[in-house]
């Protein structure tokens, strides 16, 4: 929790004033209720972190803090859908589809990562 509110003082000082998005990769602890009081620390990271808390599996610990905006990144389409054909198996045809999609960083301080 400390880290994401470091991340959002960072982000913050240098100008990126949210909304942010924050694929962190312990997801499923953000259920645990805080000590004191009701709520749940995913409750409490909603509140700054606006634009969503995603799961992001390839994230094996800490995570991203993304201000989210077109003028600080984009997704770029590499390649459009691509569907080819691979044959016939057991009465049944085959096929493939392809894609490629990027993450473009506009801004490199509009990022900033969270290291356990």
């Amino acid at each position: 929790m400390e880290d994401v509110i470091k991340g959002v003082a960072t982000l913050d000082r240098d100008g990126f004033h949210g909304p942010y998005a924050l694929p962190p990769g312990r997801y499923n602890l953000l259920f645990r209720r805080y000590r004191q009081g009701n709520q749940i620390e995913m409750s409490h990271l909603q509140s700054m972190v606006t634009e969503g808390i995603f799961k992001a599996p390839i994230l094996k610990e800490g995570g991203v803090l993304l201000a989210s905006g077109k003028q600080f990144a984009s997704i770029i389409l590499g390649q459009d859908m691509v569907i080819g054909f691979i044959g016939s198996a057991r009465g049944e045809l085959e096929f493939s589809i392809s894609e490629s999609l990027a993450l473009r960083i506009r801004q490199p301080k509009a990022v900033c990562v969270l290291e356990r």
